[in-house]
């Protein structure tokens, strides 16, 4: 984003040389939020952030339909004593300035994203500066170094990215079509997406109501018998299998969700939504 009046155009026709840098004009020029602020924007708004970096995790490859990017995320703090998690993309991504060092990073046109709370993240245009020769890169450094208290932090993001080493959808979806793998072997990882879409035929089954069995059952002359313990029952309970949709900024998968993890997701109980309908 350019706030300026005016601005420069190159063409074919341009010639470009490299001269000495005088220092006067200044290297970023932002209208910065500070991290509390944050939580009252909308989602898809583009902004400008600066803060200390608190942690950082390791560059992963993210599968894109158009080609593979690098992804980092990063947890920042500024004066408000507010968290967030910034992802860093690319170019931005790959570059370790020293990050376990705690140094500024300014990023200019961050767009607001919505994981576990609300988040950030760079785009092709962002400007990502580190420890930038601005008033703010001072105080910023003063308050870090005599007043951060953390115990008394607010997250924006509701996890750090210690603990965050998930596969993005698209890359687990090309994970699970890689040759050679077999099909009935398990294959475990860890995705983390948002629910765009619950199908909602057949979202629960009938099963036994023994906690010991919990298998299907089928109606059986006036009742239902288990296909597991073949016990007769005229009460069975009906648990969730969930078909649900996630999507996150790569791409959709489809999963299942089964049991205690679908009253989570749906806030009501299986047997709940069976005496609805």
């Amino acid at each position: 984003r350019i706030k300026n009046q005016y601005q420069i155009s190159f063409n074919e026709r341009t010639d470009i040389e490299e001269v000495t840098d005088d220092n006067q004009i200044q290297c970023l020029k932002a209208h910065f939020i500070t991290i509390d602020q944050i939580q009252q924007r909308n989602i898809g708004d583009m902004i400008d952030v600066i803060g200390v970096v608190l942690s950082h995790g390791p560059v992963s490859p993210v599968n894109l339909p158009k080609g593979s990017r690098s992804r980092r995320p990063l947890t920042i703090i500024d004066s408000s004593n507010h968290t967030i998690e910034l992802t860093l993309w690319g170019d931005h991504a790959e570059q370790d300035p020293g990050y376990k060092h705690h140094p500024i990073i300014a990023c200019g046109g961050c767009r607001i994203g919505e994981w576990s709370g609300k988040s950030l993240s760079t785009s092709f245009n962002s400007q990502v500066h580190i420890n930038p020769d601005i008033p703010e890169t001072e105080a910023l450094a003063s308050w870090y170094a005599n007043s951060y208290d953390q115990t008394n932090v607010t997250k924006l993001t509701n996890s750090t990215v210690q603990t965050r080493y998930l596969q993005a959808v698209d890359a687990f979806s090309e994970t699970l079509l890689q040759p050679g793998t077999p099909n009935d072997k398990p294959q475990r990882s860890s995705v983390e997406g948002s629910v765009i879409y619950i199908r909602p035929d057949k979202p629960y089954y009938l099963a036994c109501p023994d906690d010991k069995c919990n298998k299907k059952v089928t109606p059986s002359g006036g009742e239902f018998s288990c296909l597991g313990c073949g016990k007769p029952t005229t009460d069975p309970t009906a648990k969730y299998i969930l078909s649900v949709k996630l999507a996150d900024q790569t791409g959709t998968i489809w999963a299942s969700v089964y049991g205690k993890e679908g009253e989570n997701l749906l806030k009501i109980s299986a047997n709940q939504l069976r005496q609805m309908q």
